[in-house]
């Protein structure tokens, strides 16, 4: 027998939209009435709210196109002809494969370390360095030098503009004007979005002109796609999936680094802990792909910073048409979220939710496997979270050989809901040398 998903009140017109533009406490809101589901509304728009991990493993794991990325996702970073449909996705999907293997991973391995090493020995010690701009600087390095196989025709600084202009593009009071204005009216507000698009419009037309990119990259793959009459990716789509990886998947690992390192110089006990591994599993003061089988805690770091707070604080789906979701029936055309936020810090998903402890990863404490997906799940889940996991392995385990962290100001960590989550004054941290 089907449900009527739990109603949130809200106020006439506008229903919850005043409050699903501050997302985080919205979707913990949510989760404090303790339903499944919860229904809510946003002017015409209807969304529902899932929160339990068997409820967000069925949509995610959905192979039957019922659930879509919303438009102001899907078309937001390039624009492109045609839709995206699954034999689209799947071919976008699979030009990540060659670049995953365990082949490719051993080839790339050695620019990757140098990367990395050359990356931290230039950091000097004794000063405050904002770590989430550091971090997006290495994270637009291993998009160009490793993945795309590129020289990037932007600077550091023009990344993160960029960077930045979709970011506040994204922001959930963004994201309302999207869906609730005109266009004639938006344009009057997104200088920076413009100059964002024109900035990426610079790094593809760039790359699209210049770039004999090595077989094995994502971005051979994806020209190669481009060019098969029979893989409907058209050059359009390619573009728009290097536009992703460049914005929505570096991003969010650029937030991470730098929010592992605030707990790290934050918690003098995880710091020490992740050292003492560190000195006892590499050779040097540079991790190594030998050793990152061994670098345990050094991921369990990781994962529990992507836990409390995770970069991609919430997931977004539509439905094309009615779905039952569990006992619930849900309605075409609503939008559905699934928000990491709230269910990484559901205390009957995690004890003490709200509380640091990278030890809650050490294997001997069960949980759904949906309990926490900070990379997504499913057949769209990001294609990087392997290569993702393996850099921060290699950049924490070689931190802490090289440099005691401190945080230059306070301990608190504040964060606002954009593209990804966003640090609201910086990481500021001063390092020391060992």
């Amino acid at each position: 027998m089907s449900q009527t998903p739990l109603r949130l009140d809200g106020v006439p017109i506008i229903g919850n939209a005043h409050q699903a533009i501050k997302p985080l406490e919205f979707v913990e809101q949510c989760r404090d009435h303790s339903s499944p589901v919860v229904r809510a509304t946003a002017g015409p728009k209807t969304l529902y709210v899932v929160l339990r991990p068997r409820l967000v493993k069925e949509v995610l794991t959905s192979h039957d196109g019922r659930y879509q990325k919303p438009e102001h996702i899907r078309y937001g970073i390039d624009n492109f002809d045609g839709d995206i449909d699954t034999s689209v996705t799947s071919r976008l999907r699979s030009a990540w494969g060659p670049v995953m293997s365990r082949d490719n991973i051993k080839a790339y391995s050695g620019r990757l370390m140098g990367l990395v090493d050359e990356f931290l020995a230039r950091w000097d010690t004794g000063t405050a360095r904002n770590v989430h701009e550091e971090f997006r600087e290495l994270c637009l390095r291993l998009a160009c030098e490793v993945l795309l196989d590129v020289e990037s025709p932007l600077t550091s600084g023009q990344y993160s503009e960029m960077v930045d202009g979709f970011s506040q593009r994204f922001s959930p009071k963004n994201v309302a004007m999207v869906e609730l204005l005109p266009d004639w009216a938006l344009k009057l507000s997104d200088r920076e979005y413009r100059q964002a698009r024109l900035l990426l419009d610079t790094f593809l037309d760039d790359i699209h002109d210049e770039a004999q990119p090595t077989s094995g990259t994502v971005l051979s793959s994806l020209l190669d796609a481009s060019k098969n009459p029979n893989s409907k990716v058209s050059e359009s789509i390619a573009r728009n999936e290097v536009g992703v990886l460049l914005v929505g998947a570096m991003e969010p690992l650029a937030v991470g680094l730098a929010i592992a390192c605030h707990q790290i110089a934050a918690r003098s006990d995880v710091q020490a802990k992740l050292y003492r591994e560190a000195r006892d599993v590499v050779e040097g003061t540079t991790a190594t792909l030998s050793d990152i089988q061994e670098l345990q805690y050094a991921e369990q770091v990781f994962r529990e910073a992507l836990r409390l707070h995770p970069p991609l604080y919430t997931m977004f789906r539509e439905t094309k048409e009615h779905v039952s979701l569990g006992s619930y029936e849900l309605e075409p055309d609503a939008q559905v979220w699934l928000p990491q936020w709230a269910i990484h810090r559901d205390p009957s998903n995690f004890d003490n939710p709200e509380t640091y402890d990278p030890s809650r990863w050490d294997g001997e404490r069960e949980h759904h496997p949906f309990a926490y997906f900070p990379f997504g799940g499913g057949p769209r889940h990001c294609p990087a979270r392997r290569l993702s996991l393996m850099l921060a392995k290699l950049v924490l385990a070689t931190l802490s050989l090289r440099y005691e962290l401190a945080p230059a100001a306070t301990d608190t960590l504040e964060v606002r809901p954009e593209l990804a989550l966003r640090p609201m004054t910086g990481v500021d941290i001063v390092f020391s040398a060992r």
